[in-house]
């Protein structure tokens, strides 16, 4: 199994590296435009190797829960073999897509950082190598949003993956919300850590809920328990601002791979 620590990295490393490549021609008298074209040429070049670290990320989920529902099955409970993951997916074709529409949103977000860099080299007299140079070391010292960005997809990619699992297995009733629970833990992850959904059920809250979000998804075996009540459990206050936040972020985001 690899960690999936190594995977968020293995993919923010092949972010980086698009976002580098598809810079390398940029004009620093034409910013915009340069942007516009690294966008497009992002689609071509990001593509097949992105394609690759995500069916690498879906299949070590896949595998991942087979191992919890071993882990955590009744005694005596028999586990159908894993169904093969195909090489062509639609479904990691699809996921493949929306981190790369992100990326390129992330590139647009980042227009006024890049043309200071830029804007820099050029008055001081950089050739367009020495400026490519520049762009490289921005993109390898701005690991904040690349790595953000990888460990989200990487997340919800993982946890979707482990869902596929469970129904595909033919003996998980449900599954259990598990969040990393420290200092750092988020509102909306502390109040849905425990929670409980049947497998058919179509409210199942799919972590990541926030970026970098570190929560799981476990199997669970046995009945399924009533609807929690969170104003109850946590206030109305807490419940509202952190179903808005959770809202606002999933609507904005998305998640990059469908349920099946």
């Amino acid at each position: 199994m690899i960690p999936i620590k190594s995977l968020e990295f293995r993919m923010a490393s092949v972010i980086r590296a698009g976002l580098r490549q598809s810079l390398r021609n940029a004009n620093p008298r034409d910013i915009p435009t340069s942007i516009r074209h690294a966008q497009d040429h992002l689609t071509g070049s990001l593509y097949a190797p992105l394609y690759a670290q995500i069916l690498a990320i879906y299949s070590e989920g896949y595998s991942s829960g087979g191992n919890l529902i071993r882990r955590h099955a009744p005694r005596g409970t028999l586990l159908t073999a894993a169904a093969p993951v195909p090489r062509e997916d639609p479904r990691i074709a699809k996921a493949t897509k929306a981190v790369i529409y992100g990326v390129q949103g992330s590139l647009g977000n980042h227009k006024n950082e890049i043309q200071a860099t830029m804007r820099d080299g050029f008055e001081k007299g950089a050739t367009i190598p020495e400026m490519s140079k520049r762009l490289n070391r921005y993109f390898d010292n701005d690991r904040v949003a690349s790595t953000r960005f990888a460990r989200t997809a990487a997340t919800d990619i993982y946890n979707r993956a482990r869902l596929d699992r469970y129904e595909d297995s033919g003996v998980v009733d449900g599954t259990q919300f598990s969040a990393h629970v420290d200092e750092r833990t988020t509102d909306i992850c502390r109040m849905y850590d425990g929670t409980i959904w049947a497998l058919s059920d179509p409210d199942i809250k799919v972590p990541s809920l926030h970026f970098s979000c570190r929560s799981d998804l476990l199997p669970y075996f046995g009945g399924i328990p009533s609807a929690r009540d969170f104003t109850e459990e946590f206030g109305e206050e807490l419940v509202t601002s952190s179903k808005k936040t959770a809202d606002t972020f999933q609507k904005s985001w998305g998640s990059p791979m469908p349920h099946t």
